[in-house]
């Protein structure tokens, strides 16, 4: 048997010395992981400089975002080349973190933003913005008043930016095409999600950038039909054209309230 030396560490002090805990190097010697090197008759675990370079390589991989398990694999076959691509797959999975947090990141202010917005405005009064140019993955809908048509039309655009790995939230967006408008029917004829990157597609469309005259709504959505007459008059009013799709966009829906009486739908006319 090994015989207990100064130069050995107590559990507490190889714990203090690693930055971590008891009950870790417990647990990483129960994995086998770890073998103390002097474990006294009364059961006092000591630790040399080689436990310490094991515990402090363990907890490296451990900050890495290793899985106990593909530890252990990675201590069955310990050499350079096989830490090597360790840790570029955990370069590659950490990578994808940071993308899918700063994607979250960008929901999350999107919605901060689209509510604020349906705050501030004064309902049913009309404004000019000046709108960027959107990326929208879209689907054309052959019925807007059938809600099984409507909702497989809203669900095959989901479908649709999964394939395109585009990341979205669940604001209700359409549009009423330049021609439908033209003719009356302000029925919306398309569902889309807008891409917060630029990209190419089958589904996807343009939403140019340029001048909006622009309603924000109060209540039902279904109610939002009421103000295209007004908004129509305005445009012919003030010397306006309408060169290109209206847009629908929830600002306050199911997602951030309960009350119907509070829901806000912005309606946007592209105009030169």
């Amino acid at each position: 048997m090994k015989e207990k030396n100064r130069d050995l560490l107590t559990i507490g002090e190889m714990a203090r010395l690693c930055r971590t805990t008891k009950d870790t190097l417990y647990f990483y010697e129960k994995r086998g992981y770890l073998k103390p090197y002097f474990i006294d008759d009364n059961g006092y675990r000591y630790y040399d400089r080689n436990n310490f370079y094991s515990m402090d390589m363990l907890l490296s991989l451990r900050e890495a975002g290793s899985t106990v398990e593909e530890i252990g694999e990675y201590l069955q076959t310990p050499s350079p080349e096989n830490y090597l691509s360790h840790m570029q797959k955990k370069k590659n999975d950490i990578r994808k973190k940071i993308y899918d947090l700063m994607t979250l990141e960008g929901r999350i202010s999107e919605g901060i933003s689209l509510t604020q917005e349906g705050l501030f405005r004064k309902p049913g009064e009309i404004f000019i913005e000046q709108m960027p140019k959107q990326f929208l993955v879209c689907k054309y809908c052959t019925d807007h008043d059938n809600p099984k048509i409507s909702g497989e039309c809203f669900m095959s655009v989901l479908q649709a930016v999964k394939n395109y790995y585009v990341p979205y939230d669940f604001h209700l967006s359409a549009f009423i095409s330049q021609e439908r408008f033209a003719s009356g029917n302000y029925n919306p004829d398309y569902y889309y999600a807008a891409s917060p990157i630029e990209m190419s597609g089958e589904d996807v469309i343009v939403r140019s950038e340029g001048k909006f005259v622009s309603l924000v709504h109060a209540g039902p959505y279904n109610d939002a039909l009421q103000h295209y007459p007004k908004m129509v008059q305005y445009i012919e009013e003030h010397g306006f054209r309408i060169i290109g799709n209206t847009y629908e966009q929830t600002l306050i829906g199911w997602l951030n309230s309960t009350e119907v009486s509070q829901y806000r739908t912005k309606l946007s006319i592209h105009i030169e």
